[in-house]
C-alpha cells in the first residue's frame, strides 16, 4: 500500500481510510488515490487566505484533468496517483471535475448551501459524495459498470448530509437535515441489498450514519455524536450499514 497516500487519507479522512483496509490489496492504492484527491480539494478553502486563491487552485485541478496544463498534474503526488488510477480503471474525468466545481461554488459569498432546497442538496451530495462512491465501485469492479448508481446516490446523500450537520454551515435546521438523512438511509439500505459483495468496501463509510443520527436524537452535539473509531471499525467489520 502506498504509505504516503495512506498517511494523507488517514490524517484527514480516517473513515475512508478504514474502509480501504477491507478492500482487496490490489485495489487499495487506487482507492486511496481517489480519496486523497477528494481530501485535497476539500482542504483548499482552509489553505487559502481569500476565495480567489482557492478558485485558482481548483481551476488548476480542472485544467489538469482536462489535459490543458501539460504534465503539471503529473508533478503533484495526489494528481499523479489519480491520473494513473483513471487510466488503469477507465474512470471518467467528468465526475471528478464536477466534484471540484461543487466545492468551488462554496467559496463565494453566495454559497448555494447556505439556504438550499432539497434539489440543491441532492446536487451537492451527488457531486461530492455519491460520485466518489460510484467511482470507488468502478475500481473495485475492475473498471466495469458495478450497477450501483442507486445505492451510491442514497448513500452519498446520507454522508453528505452528515457532513453538513457536522460543519454547521447551512441555515437549514438540524432537525430537517436529520430527517432527510434518515429517509435516504432507509432507501440506501434497500438499494444495498442488490449490491455485489465485491464492491461493498466502497459503501463502508455508511457505518457512521446510524450511531451518529441516534446520538443526535439523544441531544448530543454534532461533535460529540460522531462515533468513536473503534465503533466505526467494528461496524465495518460486521457490515452494519
Amino acid at each position: 500500500m502506498n504509505t504516503e497516500l495512506a498517511r494523507f487519507v488517514k490524517d484527514f479522512d480516517p473513515v475512508s481510510y478504514w474502509s480501504v483496509l477491507f478492500a482487496p490489496p490490489d485495489r487499495r492504492d487506487a482507492l486511496l488515490s481517489l480519496y486523497a484527491f477528494a481530501v485535497e480539494i476539500k482542504r483548499i478553502p482552509s489553505l487559502v487566505s481569500e476565495p480567489a486563491l482557492g478558485e485558482i487552485r481548483m481551476q488548476w485541478w480542472i485544467d489538469g484533468l482536462k489535459g490543458e496544463r501539460g504534465g503539471e498534474l503529473q508533478s503533484h503526488p495526489q494528481g499523479q496517483a489519480l491520473l494513473e488510477t483513471c487510466a488503469r480503471y477507465a474512470l471518467p474525468h467528468a465526475p471528478l471535475i464536477a466534484l471540484i466545481e461543487a466545492h468551488a461554488s462554496r467559496l463565494s459569498q453566495d454559497d448555494p448551501l447556505r439556504r438550499p432546497d432539497e434539489v440543491a442538496l441532492e446536487l451537492y451530495c451527488g457531486q461530492t459524495h455519491a460520485s466518489l462512491i460510484q467511482l470507488a465501485s468502478l475500481i473495485l469492479n475492475g473498471g466495469r459498470d458495478p450497477q450501483t448508481s442507486e445505492a451510491s446516490g442514497h448513500v452519498g446523500m446520507v454522508l453528505g448530509l452528515i457532513e453538513l450537520i457536522r460543519e454547521e454551515t447551512t441555515d437549514l435546521s438540524q432537525k430537517d437535515l436529520v430527517s432527510l438523512a434518515r429517509e435516504h438511509l432507509i432507501k440506501a439500505r434497500h438499494a444495498l441489498q442488490t449490491v455485489s459483495d465485491k464492491v461493498k468496501p466502497a459503501f463502508l463509510p455508511l457505518a457512521i450514519a446510524e450511531p451518529f443520527l441516534k446520538s443526535l436524537a439523544l441531544g448530543q452535539s454534532p461533535e460529540r455524536a460522531f462515533p468513536a473509531p473503534w465503533r466505526i471499525l467494528l461496524r465495518m467489520m460486521l457490515g452494519r450499514l
